[in-house]
């Protein structure tokens, strides 16, 4: 596929593809039903340019590979902030899900639930490299008393003492990204982390990761009082379950998660910003640190 010719090969069947999607358009109505197979089209698009994203990454392409898509902005460099002070929000109840609404929405997104969330205190920004640093020189990796069991296990098979594309972590992190080695600055959300590192970051630092509705809340509800998103995808507390009664349906985007599957939430700045809300929802396996992945912490 990395040939020229076998290239051109797949930007002319694109070109072709397009036309016709598009003649095809201009002669539907504009009823949901004639719509569905578009949306459902666009919203495969968004997320396969999200997934070659996260394979150029885990594939290490070389750095001349990255270099047109840096350049239109198709790999954004993520700010670096100072930390603040976490956020406190009072007990209310909180809905989730998207319900019945016009258009096209995605099955993990389908449902709605409304549930209670009681007070509680959550990081204003993802936890960044510097915060994560601390816990790999403090021997986190080597803590077994920070893993669950499943973390324990998947850390031993893996052989992991750094977090995915971390070449090294003392005097400033070093990753692997877009081709070379980079220095990250330490206020920038770190990311391709597993479920299990985010919980064993959590248990070493005194702290616990978010629930759904608690994560969901504070996106809605405190982005005045500096709550920031949308640099990762975020792991929340939990195992990944559909919302309510909904079921998968034809045309599956999301396929109904495994039983060990974990839940992601908001989107990244690496996929299109219409994958990124605050109801966004995307399923894992607990041990994957493909996805640009990060978490925050709540207090317990």
């Amino acid at each position: 596929w990395a040939e020229p010719v076998a290239a051109q090969r797949v930007r002319s069947y694109l070109a072709a593809t397009l036309e016709a999607t598009l003649e095809l358009l201009d002669k539907a109505d504009d009823s949901d039903d004639a719509l569905h197979v578009f949306r459902l089209a666009l919203a495969h698009e968004d997320r396969l340019g999200e997934a070659l994203a996260e394979a150029a990454q885990a594939l290490d392409l070389p750095a001349e590979h990255h270099a047109q898509a840096t350049a239109q902005g198709l790999w954004p460099e993520l700010p670096s902030r100072g930390r603040r002070d976490p956020i406190g929000l009072p007990g209310q109840r909180v809905t989730l899900g998207a319900g019945v609404v016009p258009g096209w929405v995605p099955e993990a997104e389908r449902g709605l639930v409304q549930t209670a969330v009681a007070e509680f205190e959550i990081d204003a920004q993802p936890v960044g490299w510097a915060e994560l640093a601390e816990f790999i020189q403090d021997g986190g990796y080597d803590q077994r008393s920070c893993w669950t069991e499943a973390g324990w296990a998947w850390l031993q098979a893996s052989g992991r003492r750094v977090p995915r594309h971390v070449a090294q972590a003392a005097g400033g992190v070093l990753v692997q990204r877009q081709g070379r080695l980079q220095r990250v600055p330490g206020g920038q959300a770190a990311l391709h982390l597993s479920a299990h590192e985010a919980a064993a970051w959590c248990q070493w630092a005194g702290r616990r990761l978010p629930t759904e509705a608690e994560w969901v809340l504070a996106a809605q509800r405190a982005s005045a009082r500096g709550f920031v998103w949308g640099d990762g995808w975020e792991w929340v507390a939990g195992r990944a379950q559909p919302l309510g009664a909904a079921t998968a349906t034809s045309g599956l985007i999301d396929v109904l998660p495994a039983p060990d599957a974990r839940l992601l939430l908001g989107g990244s700045a690496y996929g299109s910003p219409r994958l990124r809300h605050a109801r966004a929802r995307r399923y894992a396996g607990a041990g994957d640190d493909t996805p640009f992945a990060t978490f925050r912490s709540c207090a317990r």
